[in-house]
């Protein structure tokens, strides 16, 4: 028996060109298989954006929807911000020299708007 697993990166806003190859990914397994990437693939699993994009295929969102997402929730999910920007300075305080490059607001804020639908089983976001 074959277990098939997607395994999508990290990168922030790259997350895009991701989206992308699966829009055409999601099409060959539509035209061969009749299935969406949710019900092709057995482990869906990914780190940071790729967990994001995840964790959306896990809840059936088409890549089209993903890609959509990414271009207009992208610049709340990844504000750019220069390592040195003042703005930077809790999470500095809070991790250390190994503080994340982003703050987790944005992200957490598109991810209940898309992931806690009332036709779904909420998850718990911290």
């Amino acid at each position: 028996m074959t277990f098939k697993i997607l395994s999508l990166d990290g990168g922030g806003i790259r997350g895009v060109i991701a989206a992308r190859i699966l829009i055409e990914i999601e099409k060959k397994i539509k035209e061969q298989k009749g299935k969406s990437l949710h019900e092709y693939f057995d482990l869906i699993a990914g780190t940071s954006t790729g967990s994001i994009i995840a964790a959306l295929i896990a809840t059936g969102t088409e890549s089209t929807n993903i890609l959509k997402l990414y271009q207009e929730e992208g610049i709340n999910i990844f504000p750019y911000q220069s390592r040195l920007s003042p703005k930077r300075l809790p999470l500095i305080l809070k991790y250390g020299i190994s503080a994340p490059k982003f703050s987790s607001e944005g992200l957490i804020k598109v991810l209940k708007k898309y992931l806690l639908r009332q036709d779904r089983t909420a998850i718990i976001l911290q």
